[in-house]
C-alpha cells in the first residue's frame, strides 16, 4: 500500500510540475520573453546593422542637396583672390579672414555677411527718397539719399525688408536662430555699401562711406571635393590653396603656393527636414 501511495504522490508531483512549467511557458510567451530569448541572435544582428547605419556615407557633390548647402556658405574659385572668403572677414581682427566659424561663438557681423551673399537681387527695393525720411548718417556711413542730395550721386537708395533678411538668416542658421538687427550687414570685401536697420520702416537701408583700398597679389582658390552624411549631419570638404607674392620680387604680380588645407563645413538637420549651418573648421 505504501508503494502505491508513493507512486501516486510522484505522479501528482510530476503533473503539478508539468502544469507549472506550462504556465510559466505560457506567461513567458504572452509577455514576449520567450521570443526575446529565442531571438537573441536576431538582436545581435540588428545591433550590427545599426552600427553599420551610423557610419558616414558619401554623397554626390553634384547633387542638388549638396550644391544648395555649399552655395549658401562658400563657392568654388579657380583664380586666387583675397576676397574668396570675404564673408568670413572678422571685424574684431581688422577684417582678416576667420578660418574657423561656429554658430554659437562667431561674430554676428560674419553671419550677416553670409546672409548678404544669399540675398536675391529681385528682393532689393529701390527707395524714393522723397517718401522716406531716414537718418543721413549711421556711424561714419551716409545714406544714398543724402549722397544724392549733397554729392550728386545717381545711385538709387537701396533697401531690404527686415522680414526678408530674417527669413534668409533662418534658412542658413536654423529656424531657432535669432536675427540681431543692431548688427549692420556688409555687402562685399570693402563693405560698400553697408546696410543698417531703421526701425521706423522695419527695413535695412544702404549706407556708404569714403573707403578704398587695393587687393594685393595672391589669395585663395577653393574646390568642393567631398560630401558625407552621418545620421542628421552633413559635412562638406573643400580643398583650399593659399597663394602669396613671390618673396624675391614683390614688385611683380607673380605668386607662389604658400599653403594647402581643407575647410570642413558642418550642417545639421532640423525637425522640418531642412539643414542649418553649424560650423566651419580648418583641417591641415
Amino acid at each position: 500500500m505504501e508503494q502505491k501511495s508513493n507512486k501516486g504522490l510522484i505522479i501528482v508531483l510530476v503533473m503539478f510540475i508539468s502544469i507549472c512549467l506550462g504556465l510559466i511557458g505560457y506567461i513567458a510567451y504572452d509577455n514576449g520573453m520567450l521570443a526575446k530569448i529565442m531571438n537573441k541572435s536576431d538582436v545581435k544582428e540588428e545591433k550590427k546593422e545599426s552600427v553599420k547605419k551610423e557610419e558616414a556615407k558619401e554623397l554626390d557633390i553634384n547633387s542638388r542637396l549638396v550644391q544648395s548647402l555649399y552655395n549658401k556658405i562658400s563657392s568654388e574659385s579657380e583664380e586666387s583672390t583675397w576676397d574668396t572668403y570675404w564673408i568670413y572677414q572678422n571685424p574684431d581682427n581688422d577684417f582678416n579672414m576667420e578660418e574657423d566659424f561656429n554658430i554659437e561663438t562667431s561674430n554676428e557681423t560674419i553671419k550677416m555677411q553670409i546672409v548678404y551673399s544669399n540675398l536675391a537681387n529681385k528682393n532689393k527695393l529701390n527707395i524714393n527718397c522723397n517718401e522716406y525720411k531716414i537718418p543721413d548718417y549711421q556711424n561714419d556711413y551716409y545714406s544714398l539719399c543724402y549722397a544724392k542730395q549733397t554729392m550728386n550721386f545717381t545711385d538709387d537708395q537701396a533697401a531690404y525688408s527686415k522680414d526678408y533678411i530674417e527669413s534668409v538668416y533662418k534658412s542658413i542658421f536654423g529656424s531657432k536662430s535669432k536675427l540681431d538687427t543692431s548688427v549692420p550687414m556688409r555687402s562685399n570685401f570693402y563693405g560698400l555699401p553697408t546696410y543698417y536697420y531703421i526701425p521706423d520702416y522695419d527695413m535695412y537701408f544702404a549706407y556708404r562711406a569714403e573707403l578704398g583700398g587695393v587687393i594685393g597679389t595672391g589669395g585663395y582658390t577653393s574646390k568642393l571635393e567631398k560630401a558625407t552624411q552621418k545620421e542628421e549631419q552633413i559635412k562638406l570638404y573643400e580643398k583650399v590653396e593659399k597663394y602669396g607674392p613671390k618673396e624675391d620680387d614683390l614688385s611683380t604680380l607673380e605668386e607662389e603656393l604658400e599653403d594647402t588645407f581643407t575647410f570642413i563645413y558642418t550642417f545639421e538637420q532640423e525637425e522640418d527636414g531642412m539643414y542649418a549651418f553649424i560650423s566651419r573648421v580648418k583641417e591641415s
